[in-house]
């Protein structure tokens, strides 16, 4: 864990402590796009930061950032069909 983190959130730079995480699951996920394209995407997390004195309106949980990036590790398209 990090202290003294600022951070961006909705527009502001705000005080957040940097939490040390694990990923359970490989991060990959297949997406069905209505084309019959499959779509494999790897994501993978970096930062995992809770907000310091922000929680959630509705159920005061404590608000978190999450930083990550995607990629599409492999595209499988349905074969067209030849008449």
């Amino acid at each position: 864990m990090k202290t003294g983190v600022r951070v961006p959130h909705n527009g502001e730079t705000v005080d957040a402590v940097e939490l040390d995480f694990s990923v359970a699951g490989d991060g990959v996920i297949v997406i069905s796009a209505e084309d019959g394209t499959l779509l494999e995407i790897s994501h993978k997390i970096l930062s995992v930061y809770r907000l310091e004195g922000k929680m959630d309106p509705q159920d005061g949980t404590p608000l978190y950032v999450v930083i990550g990036g995607s990629k599409i590790v492999k595209t499988m398209t349905k074969p067209v069909e030849v008449n």
